[in-house]
């Protein structure tokens, strides 16, 4: 049944066909900055992106919207969860859509064609999206497309509101991109939501392939950093988001294609982005400017993001890492051998899912772009 979103009212109900390991009521609470504009469509839209994440079949949820104005009483995070319960930042959501926009502009701008040629007009697309969703960069012609893009998503509507441009197309491939991190982000925290507990019990890929049992290995073995134990709540909420990934993944998406292709190279991008650098803004850096949060509780950087950004790719097609996210990758490890060196032996195991030139360079050979090509 579709929803019916009153965004004029403090607290809202949504009606779905959904449930969550048979939980009656879910919580969702969503505070928005004290200076933020009204509501827009960024908003509807990642509300339902969230409930879609929640879908499950044969069962009824009611899922009970409150927003309130950010605080110093609220959680110091992006977002968190508690049983029946989950906590979100509006600005992490709406950074969320305002990267993705900024990557799917830009590519309809390039007519690239492919991951591969977009990423050579533009390095480090990810770093570059974000430093616009953070207000450390502009373009007055971004933003008049973007404010395109928000009214096509607000109407839901395929008539031809935008003549000459290609709005609904570049609409589409935006909200994949948002979905891909949304399974990422908010896929982690249902399992908080859901008592330590994972709605799908279908392994993900990297489960099947032995590659999830693998990094657990060299996270607390000594072969390429120094031992850690992070908290195996935190572990196996980011196993449930690589399943939720899994899941999209496999639905219907896209055409065939370079669009869909596009759309999860993206996000694989933007979420390794997140991993290293955190999952919001942080208010006391210079905007643009990112480093690598402490989180022990969590896997080390480089190897959560290589399981997370990882799982966008279907197994068996191309590399699961590649351009900025394997670049991203690799800055990880460095970081991370600086901090807590091990035997630094970056094993076969982890060497294969990266692009040749990787492995060269680490070898000796110079660090390039084609280090980090996807056609490696």
């Amino acid at each position: 049944m579709k929803p019916v979103l009153n965004l004029a009212i403090a607290t809202l109900y949504l009606s779905y066909s959904i449930t969550l390991l048979g939980q009656p009521t879910i919580d969702l609470r969503i505070c928005d900055d004290p200076n933020s504009s009204p509501l827009t469509s960024w908003r509807n839209s990642s509300l339902l992106h969230i409930t879609k994440i929640l879908k499950e079949e044969n069962s009824t949820i009611e899922i009970g919207v409150r927003r309130a104005v950010c605080n110093p009483t609220m959680p110091d995070t992006s977002c968190a969860a508690i049983p029946d319960s989950m906590f979100c930042r509006q600005a992490v959501l709406d950074r969320i859509q305002t990267a993705s926009a900024w990557m799917a502009t830009t590519f309809d701008r390039s007519g690239a064609e492919s991951y591969e040629n977009f990423r050579r007009q533009n390095p480090r697309p990810a770093t570059s999206a974000f430093q616009y969703a953070d207000g450390a960069s502009s373009d007055a012609q971004m933003d008049s497309f973007i404010g395109l893009l928000k009214r096509h998503v607000g109407e839901k509507s395929n008539r031809p509101r935008h003549p000459g441009t290609n709005v609904k197309a570049v609409a589409e491939m935006q909200q994949r991109i948002v979905a891909y991190n949304m399974a990422a982000l908010v896929g982690h925290e249902i399992y908080h939501m859901d008592n330590n507990q994972c709605g799908i019990t279908e392994k993900a890929a990297s489960e099947k392939s032995g590659i999830f049992s693998h990094v657990l290995d060299v996270q607390v073995g000594n072969s390429l950093f120094c031992p850690a134990n992070p908290d195996p709540n935190e572990i196996n909420a980011d196993r449930c988001a690589m399943r939720h990934i899994d899941r999209l993944r496999g639905s219907a998406g896209l055409a065939p294609g370079s669009a869909e292709d596009f759309a999860r190279r993206a996000a694989a991008d933007m979420v390794a982005f997140q991993t290293t650098f955190g999952f919001r803004r942080y208010a006391q850096l210079p905007a643009g400017k990112y480093v690598t949060p402490d989180l022990d509780q969590y896997l080390r950087p480089p190897l959560r993001l290589l399981l997370l950004a990882g799982s966008m790719s279907k197994p068996g097609v191309g590399k699961q890492l590649c351009g900025e996210a394997a670049g991203l990758f690799v800055h990880g490890v460095q970081d991370d051998f600086g901090k807590c060196e091990g035997k630094g032996d970056v094993s076969d195991e982890l060497l294969a899912l990266l692009p040749s030139g990787v492995e060269a360079s680490w070898n000796g050979a110079p660090w390039t772009e084609d280090t980090f090509s996807c056609d490696r």
